[in-house]
Formats: C-alpha cells, structure tokens, sequence
C-alpha cells in the first residue's frame, strides 16, 4: 500500500494492469505483456486483470490474470462499477501500490475505487481521444488530481490528450514504446520456406500488413490501392494478417474489384517475424495510430514500409529514409507508393537497413522496460503527477 512516508516499498512494487481485452496482436496488449514478462520481478511484482478474456488460446505463461466478471459493455455505469469493485477488492487482497490503466474511456470509476483502496492510479493512453472524457473546471481538476501520473507512448499524443483531459502539456508524460528487437533479427533464416508455404511464386512482390479488421485502420485503402499496383505488377501479393469485425465486408471488397489472386485475409498469425523477413515491403493504412507497433517491427525486420500519415507516424518513419508516407485515406498515393518500391530494390534494401538502425536507436525493449521502471519507481516516491 502506500507509504504515508511517500517512500519506495522495501518489498516489489505491487502492480496491477488494466487492459480492455486480452487477445493476440494488439500493439496495445503486446506492450503490456512485455512489461508483466521483462520487468525485474525482484523489484516488480505485477498482476493483470481484463474487462473480456476474448481468446481463450492466448498464451498467458508466466502472468498472474486476476478474475473478474466480464464487462459486456462497457458504457453502462452499473457494469464499470462492478468491475472497480472487483479491483478494489483485488488492490486490497494483494496489497497493490499501483494501478496502471491502460483503458482509453470510462475509467472513472476505476480511478475512484482503486485511489480509495490506497493505491496509486498511472493512466496510459496509447491513442488519441476523439473527445474530451470529462469536463473542464473544477470536474477535471478533481478527476486529474486522482492520478499520479498520465502518460502517453508518444510525443505526438501529448497535444491532444492534454485538450481532451483538461491538463496542461507538461502534466502528460512520454513514454515511448519498444519492441523486442532480436525476435525481428531472423534476416532470411526461412524466407523461401515461408514463401512457399503462403503460396508465393519466387518473382512475387509480397506485400505484408498486419492489424485489427476495423474502420480505424482502413485496410480498404490498400486493398483499393491494389486494383491500381496490379495493372502494371499483377504479380504483387498483399496479405493482412488479423480479424476483425469488418472482415466480410473486406472479402467482399475483394471480390467485388476482382483481386481474389492479389489479396489475402491471413486471420490471426503466430509467426509475425518469418512474415515479415519473407515480405518485400510492409503497408499499413491506418487513419489513426499512438505509436505504431507493427511499424516498429517491421523496420526492426530490415523492411521498407508503406504507411498513411496518421498522427505519430512521423515519429517512427522517416519519410524517403526508412520507408515512404502517404495521406490518409489517398489509394491513388499509396498505389503509387507501393509501385515506387516494388519496382527498385536497391530502394528497398537502403531503406530496409535504415529502418533497422532507427528501431535500435529508439525503439528496443530494453529502454521502454528502464523508462517505465523509473516511472512506477517516481510515482511510489511521489515525484510524479
């Protein structure tokens, strides 16, 4: 609990994070599994608790998953207070120092109940809100002086989560995310094998993308794009690895512009890292990102990469350095970007390797573990806010 003293436990920080969903690919699930898997377990002890256990596969070796009751939906206030009791009631059994919420919306409750038990309250938000989660004035200030610490995964988030949440700027903290960059390092060990397996003809130009079947990340503008590559390069493949709720529409959108030998819905896939070495070029299309992970990864991979300028983009890809950037929503722009690539390799290697040099640079595992260490570390000794 917390120390009336303000100092660091001599015991492990207790820890509990708070993640909507848990299931595979997230870049917001993967993040927090890193931290509950990398952190120094003499110095961390760490729990996680969810409002819906969505994929029953997923592999939670080594994490301590504390029961809850479902939340079905999650802006009914009945249903949020029932879930901050059961983690009040988990705060207290165990003694926890730290709520860190990784929940966008609708953790009011949460940071009421979790403050009451005596615990501190870190939210984190990996996207920008699309609108202010309370009011101004007074409501605000009582709400923001509940938490010890806001933080976001990058710079280009702090504007718009410091309107939305009634702070000023420098009351947002950034803590940039990383990746694991050795899982990326594989560099050719079964590119050909994987190309087979996936049905590639050795002159195919793959193109690889990977994330959530949803409206926020426009799948539809590659997959339009695509129409446009496959009339100069009908051998250029794209394959989205991924579900989602707009999945049949995507498949219908395929069928209807006729790419059925072009385009391919992988589902969810367990070996990102031999996708990507056995890929050309990655693509990615979305209209709003916090820091994107995939892209992280696939420049980690030594891959020229093709995205949309969402806001953060600019911060991981360097525009006709490690890869090329495209307005949201252009398929005309993104077609002509893929085609710029597929047809110079040269092109693709030299921005393949800066990619690779930038993720070590700025992007390793290692440095977001110490960033959020010293993070939990200053909130205990009440340095931060």
């Amino acid at each position: 609990m917390i120390d009336s003293a303000g100092t660091i436990p001599q015991r492990p920080i207790r820890i509990v994070h708070v993640i909507y969903r848990t299931k595979r690919g997230g870049g917001l699930q993967r993040v927090v599994f890193e931290l509950l898997r990398g952190l120094d377990p003499a110095r961390f002890e760490q729990y996680l608790v969810a409002y819906r256990r969505e994929d029953p596969e997923l592999d939670l070796t080594g994490i301590r998953l504390l029961p809850t009751t479902s939340v079905t939906d999650a802006r009914q206030w009945r249903q949020q207070r029932r879930f901050a009791h059961e983690v009040a009631r988990h705060v207290r059994q165990n003694s926890i120092d730290i709520v860190h919420c990784h929940i966008t919306r609708h953790t009011r409750w949460l940071m009421l109940r979790s403050r009451l038990a005596g615990a501190r309250f870190i939210r984190t938000l990996h996207i920008t809100l699309q609108k202010p989660e309370t009011r101004f004035g007074l409501v605000a200030r009582f709400w923001n002086r509940l938490a010890s610490a806001t933080t976001v995964c990058g710079p280009a988030l702090v504007p718009g989560v410091a309107r939305a949440w009634g702070l000023r700027q420098d009351e947002v903290t950034v803590v940039t995310n990383g990746i694991d960059l050795d899982r990326f390092s594989v560099h050719g060990a079964r590119r050909e094998e994987t190309r087979r397996a996936l049905g590639l003809r050795p002159d195919d130009i793959f193109l690889f993308s990977m994330g959530r079947l949803e409206e926020v990340k426009r799948h539809d503008v590659q997959i339009r794009a695509m129409a446009e590559v496959r009339k100069t390069l009908p051998n250029c493949r794209l394959l989205i690895a991924g579900t989602g709720r707009l999945e049949e529409s995507l498949r219908a959108l395929i069928r209807e512009l006729g790419l059925d030998g072009n385009v391919t819905l992988l589902g969810n896939r367990d070996d990102v890292p031999e996708l990507l070495d056995a890929c050309d070029i990655f693509t990615l299309s979305t209209r709003l990102e916090g820091l994107p992970l995939s892209v992280i990864e696939a420049m980690a991979a030594r891959r020229p990469v093709v995205v949309t300028a969402a806001e953060g983009m600019e911060q991981v890809v360097e525009d006709g350095v490690t890869g090329l950037i495209v307005p949201v929503g252009d398929a005309a722009a993104f077609a002509s970007a893929v085609l710029r690539l597929a047809r110079d390799p040269g092109m693709r290697r030299r921005l393949g390797e800066a990619g690779r040099a930038r993720a070590e640079r700025e992007f390793s595992l290692a440095a977001m573990l110490d960033r959020y260490a010293r993070l939990y570390e200053s909130v205990m000794a009440g340095r931060a806010r």
